[in-house]
């Protein structure tokens, strides 16, 4: 019966006033315990589990420059965002996969090209800059803050983060 205890995990952490901590607690108790007796079945089982959330929970959406898809992204919600680079200013949009377009507008230079968004300022050498955190030159919260949709300013180009909030 120990093999099943995840699902309690679960329950707990889905019901838990501070979800996200409750379901880091989760997650890090169901990692530290897959070496327990009794409880590796239950970890295996845990780990199919999330792989299936994954796959079926994960939004799809397109981004598009001048008309043209530039990326296809899929984002699995309370993971942080999915970031597309490469970008330069234009007009934009996002849609959902289906085509419905949940937002649209132009990200400037002054979005997407660090010398534009932070006048002054000295870009971090790119060791400093590979990875998280970004900073953000613009932000803006879609479908009553279940996406948000960032500019990170780069040298050459930008890059826009997607992002889903809640399951």
């Amino acid at each position: 019966m120990h093999d099943l205890l995840f699902l309690r995990d679960i329950d707990r952490a889905t019901t838990a006033r501070e979800r996200r901590s409750a379901m880091e607690v989760a997650l890090r108790e169901g990692w530290e315990s897959r070496t327990v007796p009794g409880r590796r079945r239950g970890w295996q089982q845990f780990v199919v589990f999330l792989n299936l959330v994954q796959e079926h929970v994960a939004v799809e959406f397109a981004l598009f420059r001048d008309g043209h898809e530039v990326a296809s992204v899929r984002v699995v919600p309370c993971t942080g965002p999915e970031i597309v680079g490469g970008l330069r200013p234009g007009h934009f949009s996002l849609g959902l996969a289906g085509g419905r377009v949940v937002w649209e507008g132009d990200l400037l230079a002054a979005h997407l090209l660090w010398t534009e968004a932070f006048r002054g300022e000295n870009l971090s050498l790119a060791a400093d800059t590979e990875g998280p955190p970004r900073r953000h030159s613009w932000r803006e919260s879609l479908l009553g803050g279940e996406v948000v949709l960032s500019a990170y300013p780069g040298v050459a180009s930008g890059s826009v983060g997607i992002e889903v909030t809640r399951f």
